[in-house]
């Protein structure tokens, strides 16, 4: 797979080189992860991903969804699923996934998992609405939570082995 994940920090505060290379790491493996499962492992892919805080995704949230909170996680699709269709040689632009980070670390402790597994299931959870699944119906839902569920837990297994 030829796969592209940008990532960008975008937080009020200074994170150490160490917690960004885990944060890319983490972006590059969900992704990979995501993508193969839904069969898209020969083709070429471009996703981008935001740190950020909940004052900013509060704003995304308020501008784009027309709620004023802070979210863990917001997905911008690029195009519609049926839109999808690979030019030879030129990436697939999925859209952009927002996380904040903020949300996430509440969460993590509020689940009692790390941090990393919170914001790996959040990648996971964004990419998936990125490729056009969602949880507006219930069958809809079922779908989703189980492919998010089945990603989680290959995830984790490379989470544990690279601590």
């Amino acid at each position: 797979m030829i796969m592209s994940v940008e990532v960008d920090f975008m937080l009020p505060r200074q994170i150490d080189e160490q917690e960004e290379n885990a944060l890319r790491s983490l972006a590059d493996r969900a992704v990979s992860i995501v993508l193969d499962m839904d069969g898209k492992s020969k083709e070429m892919y471009e996703v981008s991903v935001l740190y950020t805080d909940d004052g900013f995704i509060r704003e995304l949230n308020g501008q784009y969804r027309g709620e004023d909170s802070a979210t863990d996680v917001l997905s911008f699709p690029m195009m519609s699923p049926e839109e999808m269709d690979i030019a030879s040689g030129f990436p697939e632009v999925l859209g952009d996934i927002v996380i904040s980070l903020d949300t996430a670390e509440r969460q993590a402790k509020e689940r009692g998992v790390s941090l990393r597994e919170e914001v790996g299931l959040l990648l996971i959870h964004g990419c998936l609405h990125l490729l056009g699944y969602d949880h507006d119906d219930p069958g809809e839902e079922a779908i989703m939570w189980r492919k998010q569920e089945t990603a989680l837990d290959l995830l984790r297994k490379t989470i544990k082995g690279h601590r």
